[in-house]
């Protein structure tokens, strides 16, 4: 586990360790062989990568006769910290010479190649002290995520403060089989809130945007709240902005909220007029909805509200289950996690933007997002009169990267989810 936790970071990645490693571990590709006993005894464990930077001291010390010290000052000089890659490095030299020389007296004449191999994986080499640290909480972690999933799903969401991060936490608990359920005035807490089936979790009031911690508590103070006109409207727990982003997403569910308003936007006309202070009975508010006419937040308001006040917008206003259904049957996948050219992806139109190429050729520039993260694609040949689409619908495609960007050429017009289907087909 010390090894993958030192692997897994991205400067080895980037130079391919993770493949070598694994080709030697699981796959036997390649036969580890090793051309001195030292050099065996420290990189055996490792299956023959210097791994740790431990192990730069070892062989300092032990094949190439360094002392602690100059064993210790071989690391330093090897590590980007303080490796100069341009210039004269005479503490570099100094050691070198004597890691050569020690190496002769060992009978070792590959020195200068270790030396190379060290130098290669020095700047990616961990401290393994650390990684065994890193390790422990590691297995500590992945137990509790075995044996205790919801538990360990609360916890990692109630200290999650990255906004942009928390979409992918969801969509893997969601995977996981647990559903995540908007925040409540009734239902939610200071924390994520395990549901009583144990089915699934409940967004904390403190996600919700202009919630602080000092206003959670004191709503936290004042619950249960029945009445939404007494406990909620009249009293002075929560200012005009909390109580509007609550009516957005559907936070005010567990009270008599949906059966004294028409509908969400409603409310929010009648509750934010300049006059809603001069409401004082519930038979004032009772005739405002028979005489105010307002229709419901449409589905790209909905969409744009909970990103808005959550950051997040849940997969029911996105997906119908027919397209939750089509969308895993092809495995389709949000346009931040597109890889290939083989893979289909799905996208949020946000903006489009008409342009032409310098012969004068009509494209299009689209600004979209996916589950957690957006993109910026072109459609090469085509104009906004032939290639018409909504904000906040889902469309899918096959997209490519080249020299000009991502883009996405291969329909002429948007295609929805139902069309998608019957193209595949």
């Amino acid at each position: 586990m010390a090894a993958i936790t030192s692997i897994y970071r991205p400067g080895p990645l980037a130079i391919g360790v993770d493949k070598e490693w694994i080709e030697v571990k699981e796959k036997g590709k390649k036969a580890v062989k090793f051309s001195h006993k030292i050099t065996e005894e420290i990189l055996r464990p490792t299956y023959g990568f210097p791994i740790f930077q431990e192990q730069l001291m070892l062989l300092g010390k032990r094949l190439g006769n360094l002392s602690w010290e100059s064993a210790d000052k071989l690391r330093k000089v090897l590590i980007p910290k303080s490796r100069q890659d341009v210039g004269p490095n005479p503490l570099r030299d100094k050691i070198y010479g004597e890691f050569l020389k020690g190496c002769i007296e060992n009978g070792y004449e590959d020195g200068a190649k270790l030396w190379s191999t060290m130098s290669k994986f020095s700047g990616y080499a961990f401290n393994k002290s650390h990684a065994i640290s890193y390790s422990l909480i590691s297995y500590q972690c992945a137990w509790l995520l075995t044996y205790y999933p919801i538990e360990w799903a609360a916890a990692v969401m109630s200290r999650e403060d990255n906004e942009k991060i928390v979409p992918r936490h969801i969509q893997e608990i969601e995977k996981m089989g647990f559903s995540v359920l908007p925040p409540d005035i009734n239902e939610s807490g200071l924390d994520w809130e395990i549901t009583p089936d144990r089915k699934g979790l409940r967004r904390s009031l403190g996600s919700v945007k202009g919630i602080g911690p000092k206003a959670v508590i004191k709503i936290l103070a004042n619950q249960p709240y029945s009445d939404f006109l007494s406990h909620v409207f009249r009293s002075k727990v929560m200012n005009k902005t909390v109580i509007t982003n609550l009516i957005s997403i559907n936070g005010f569910s567990s009270t008599n909220f949906p059966i004294i308003f028409k509908n969400r936007k409603q409310a929010i006309e009648i509750l934010t007029n300049r006059k809603a202070k001069e409401i004082k009975t519930d038979k004032m508010i009772r005739e405002l909805v028979e005489t105010v006419s307002v229709d419901d937040f449409t589905r790209e308001e909905d969409v744009d509200e909970h990103e808005r006040i959550l950051k997040y917008v849940p997969n029911y206003l996105l997906f119908s289950d027919k397209e939750k259904e089509i969308l895993n049957k092809w495995d389709v996948q949000s346009i931040e996690d597109w890889s290939d050219d083989r893979t289909p992806v799905w996208f949020l139109v946000d903006q489009i933007t008409q342009r032409k190429t310098r012969t004068g050729k009509a494209y299009l520039t689209v600004k979209a997002k996916g589950m957690n993260a957006g993109a910026t694609f072109k459609i090469w040949g085509v104009d906004k009169k032939r290639w018409k689409a909504k904000k906040n619908d889902i469309y899918l495609g096959f997209f490519k990267r080249d020299d000009y960007g991502l883009s996405c050429g291969n329909w002429n017009k948007p295609v929805n989810v139902a069309e998608f289907e019957d193209m595949m087909l």
